[in-house]
């Protein structure tokens, strides 16, 4: 495992090392553990396998949006407009894709 990140209250993020590289993630907070499994391989090879980039932003969206509702700050706010500037770049990708007729495939 490689640690990628740590809190200053001791929630830890590590990408697996013997699962293929950008796919599989444990996040520990305290006694509960997470696994996040990404997509490996293109969908139209493989199925749907995992989460995408695009739905793990938008629930970082939704529970940024929550926590502003209650607790609004600058941070907050700067967040959101960020995580929506990256999904909506991500959706970007995604339409030339289609319109190249290679989403869903492991091409360029």
């Amino acid at each position: 495992m490689k640690q990628i990140y740590t809190d200053s209250n001791g929630v830890t993020a590590t990408a697996s090392s013997n699962k293929p590289a950008g796919h599989f993630y444990d996040i520990v907070a305290g006694e509960h553990k997470v696994t996040l499994q990404f997509q490996n391989g293109g969908v139209e090879d493989k199925g749907v396998n995992g989460i995408t980039n695009e739905a793990l932003l938008a629930v970082l969206e939704d529970r940024l949006t929550h926590l502003n509702n209650k607790f609004p700050c600058i941070q907050n706010n700067l967040a959101i407009i960020n995580i929506k500037a990256a999904l909506t770049i991500l959706e970007q990708r995604t339409a030339s894709r289609e319109a190249r007729g290679v989403e869903g495939k492991e091409v360029t």
